[in-house]
């Protein structure tokens, strides 16, 4: 497993999400996912 990702959304609908889709591609293009900032 090279990166994992928690995003708020239910089961349901998780896959119809449009930042699901735009992390499923990044994930795809580059093996990471895009993190938001962290705070500080």
């Amino acid at each position: 497993m090279s990166d994992f990702l928690v995003l708020p959304h239910s089961h349901t609908w998780l896959q119809w999400r449009g930042d699901t889709i735009a992390q499923t591609r990044t994930f795809l293009r580059t093996g990471r996912f895009s993190h938001p900032a962290q705070k500080a």
